[in-house]
């Protein structure tokens, strides 16, 4: 069994992603693989921030807001390129 993990900086923008998607077309042949994605780069600290921000009454609709907006962006940019 392979077992292939990406995350973090490694998927963080669209080439990257791509990057990856080539790197697992690659070894799709392989019937025993496993492939584990994590939280795109800058996801997980932000999550923490919004948390810590949300704990003391902040108001984190902006900062979710945005990085909804570029996740999303990088998706769109994979689809249609």
């Amino acid at each position: 069994m392979n077992i292939l993990k990406f995350g973090g900086s490694s998927i963080a923008d669209a080439d990257k992603i791509r990057h990856v998607a080539g790197i697992i077309e690659g070894r799709k042949n392989n019937s025993e693989l496993a492939i584990v994605i994590s939280a795109f780069g800058g996801v997980t600290d932000t999550i923490k921030t919004l948390a810590e921000y949300a704990a003391v009454g902040k108001n984190i609709d902006a900062t979710f807001d945005s990085l909804w907006v570029s996740k999303h962006q990088n998706a769109l940019k994979i689809i249609y390129k």
